[in-house]
């Protein structure tokens, strides 16, 4: 038997396979490194490992919103560009001190940008250079099978661009988020006063 911990739900697979809705949850507690709940059809227990277990436990009691799992701070400067999503757009504006731009133009700390097809691939090296060193890049693209882009091709081309992987979460039920950012020696190049060893020459994104 495999578990795994989804934004929303715990999913169970192998001779058993369930869905459990965290809403579904009661009397979730954490004992003996055992993950323990009841749903309404069933009591479980989810031997985990006290630390794991713990962690799965927070998780489910007190769930993180789409924003903060997203890395959403008041004062940070976004973009979201082809978002189909209107609730998270919705969810931006409230939640920013300035509105998402939807074109990308100038520096951000956040660039959402939602991937429909093939040639939306191209725009990543773009992207990249409207990042702040420090910024993140997030693509949303639709998981599951029948999809128009495969986890494969957006890995070849966030690499191809120069970008390193470092999170991903479940966006909504239909779309998945990976977040890419400069690599650590190229971050320190684009800050104010960065020079490329030996060369001494300014480096721009």
């Amino acid at each position: 038997m495999k578990v795994h911990l989804d934004a929303t739900s715990v999913r169970i697979s192998g001779d058993v396979k369930l869905t459990i809705p965290f809403a579904a949850m009661r009397d979730v507690t954490v004992r003996d490194g055992a993950l323990r709940f009841r749903s309404a059809e069933r009591a479980l227990a989810l031997e985990l490992g006290a630390k794991e277990a713990e962690r799965w436990a927070k998780d489910i009691l007190h769930p993180k919103s789409r924003l903060e799992k997203l890395g959403v701070k008041r004062d940070a400067r976004v973009a979201a560009i082809g978002i189909s999503d209107k609730k998270f757009l919705g969810e931006l504006g409230e939640a920013l001190d300035l509105p998402p731009a939807r074109t990308a133009r100038g520096r951000y700390d956040l660039v959402f940008r939602e991937l429909g097809a093939k040639r939306d691939l191209d725009q990543i090296a773009k992207l990249r250079a409207r990042l702040e060193p420090d910024g993140a890049l997030w693509l949303i693209y639709s998981k599951g099978k029948g999809a128009p882009l495969t986890e494969r091709a957006v890995r070849d081309a966030f690499l191809a661009a120069g970008l390193v992987d470092t999170k991903v979460v479940s966006f909504s039920p239909t779309h998945t988020a990976v977040k890419l950012v400069n690599p650590h020696r190229a971050r320190a190049l684009l800050r104010p006063g960065g020079k490329e060893s030996g060369g001494g020459r300014n480096v721009g994104p």
